[in-house]
């Protein structure tokens, strides 16, 4: 069941280069998570295949991942595109030797940033290989542990090395190397980094870092935890700053209660593009399923009104956790006609518009306003790139309105987004206009990052949602 919208679409725009390069990063989920196997700030899978294969096939992104790809949408189509956010926690880096068989007898070493330890033997133990590498001059204290199968440092399946000195933990250190010339049995050696040492930082640190490596996502999609919590005003302020939205998801019991103390009481009635979920169901990511569920479709059509969600077991609520919830502003997960659904933020009943943010903006609405927003100032910026002697003048005054006009009809009504006929541009009076302005050039003191400080202001759009 599906609720219309006739909001207003009030688009506004600045003559800057857009935030996004792309119109298919509207449809982009990003999800921030702690990952300590990887250095790579962020990664791209397009199938719940390559996530495994990368291997996560556990926990909260493995969760978010097998939820948003397990979508069908109403139109029969799935998602092709997922973002993972690294966060850093506190991580010692630890790396591990393979080799390929066991030894038989002889020695090796171990080098780290040119330094080589004493010669370690086949058969040695923890204590031995741990003492061989804490003489070297760049580390302070090891942990040493065999692998499982693994009797003595040189049989197959090898060992670990932690680091975890004062001054070594939370620290990466460069892959070790290893020379088994003098082992006997033994033809390659493998020294690979299976955890990448890092010390803690913010979630609003991580999410700038997180930008910077690629910026082409919309959806903010963070695992919600007690540090989240805590910093949660820094974070969504960047997400809200950058036009985006953040959605994130609870299993907390102070959620339903009466207390404010939780993450909804916290946000209440303060951002309006960030949307808090309920679900007692941890197994599945009810925020991959709301937004799989619709984005494959079109990307700009999220249902926000009770779209039924495979994989999600539906909550059974008392009417007062329902009660606390709708005062916070939480959409949650109920069993309607048997199937699990979104239920509104707005009341209790099963005819209210679901999935507002916590000052009540309905996700959809923000979408289409910010994607809007998007094409008509990239349309713009285009125009007027090439077009390098555009004058305050009724003739390009025109000439804009038209641009504007024809592409909130293409990427608006005809995709089904604003309600036909019900755009309106109203352009600038020409004849009251600044008169300092009305000299210049729309391009005169073009900067170099494409801001306009003489372009045209004050231009009129508005249209009605589907």
């Amino acid at each position: 069941m599906g609720t219309k919208q006739q909001d207003v679409a009030a688009v506004t725009f600045s003559l800057a280069t857009p935030s996004f390069s792309l119109e298919d990063t509207f449809s982009v989920p990003m999800v921030i998570s702690e990952i300590t196997d990887t250095d790579e700030r962020t990664q791209i899978f397009t199938t719940l295949d390559a996530v495994t294969t990368a291997g996560y096939s556990s926990g909260d992104f493995f969760n978010f991942a097998t939820s948003h790809f397990g979508q069908v949408g109403r139109k029969g189509g799935s998602p092709n595109n997922l973002m993972l956010g690294k966060k850093l926690s506190d991580a010692n880096c630890t790396q591990t030797f393979v080799f390929d068989a066991d030894a038989t007898a002889g020695e090796f070493t171990i080098t780290l940033d040119a330094l080589t330890t004493a010669a370690i033997a086949y058969d040695a133990n923890i204590a031995a290989v741990k003492s061989a590498l804490e003489l070297l001059a760049t580390i302070t204290e090891v942990t040493v542990s065999l692998n499982t199968g693994a009797t003595q440092a040189g049989d197959k399946e090898g060992f670990a090395v932690e680091f975890t000195g004062a001054t070594d933990e939370n620290t990466d250190f460069d892959v070790m190397s290893c020379t088994i010339t003098a082992l006997t049995s033994v033809s390659t050696v493998t020294v690979t980094k299976t955890v990448f040492g890092s010390a803690v930082e913010t979630w609003g640190t991580a999410y700038a870092a997180i930008k910077a490596s690629n910026s082409d996502f919309y959806f903010t999609c963070p695992d919600v935890d007690a540090t989240l919590e805590a910093t949660l005003d820094t974070l969504t302020t960047l997400v809200e700053a950058d036009k985006r939205q953040l959605h994130a998801v609870t299993a907390a019991a102070d959620a339903i209660g009466s207390a404010t103390t939780d993450i909804g009481s916290t946000m209440l009635s303060r951002f309006a593009r960030s949307h808090l979920y309920y679900s007692a169901d941890t197994t599945y990511s009810l925020v991959a399923c709301e937004l799989g569920a619709t984005i494959p479709d079109f990307f700009g059509a999220t249902n926000p009104s009770y779209a039924p969600l495979a994989l999600i077991t539906a909550d059974t609520l008392t009417d007062s956790a329902i009660t606390n919830l709708i005062a916070k502003k939480y959409a949650r997960c109920e069993s309607i006609n048997l199937k699990s659904t979104i239920m509104g933020t707005s009341s209790g009943s099963t005819s209210a518009q679901g999935l507002l943010s916590t000052t009540g903006v309905s996700a959809k609405s923000l979408w289409i306003k910010d994607y809007l927003e998007y094409v008509v100032s990239n349309a713009l910026m285009n125009m007027l790139q090439t077009n390098p002697n555009v004058y305050f003048s009724q003739f390009w005054f025109d000439a804009i309105e038209n641009l504007i006009t024809t592409t909130l009809q293409t990427k608006g009504v005809d995709q089904g987004l604003l309600v036909e006929g019900s755009i309106d541009v109203t352009m600038p009076d020409l004849a009251t206009y600044d008169a300092t302005l009305k000299l210049n050039e729309v391009l005169a003191g073009i900067l170099a990052d494409s801001e306009k400080t003489n372009s045209i202001s004050k231009i009129q759009i508005t249209g009605k949602i589907k």
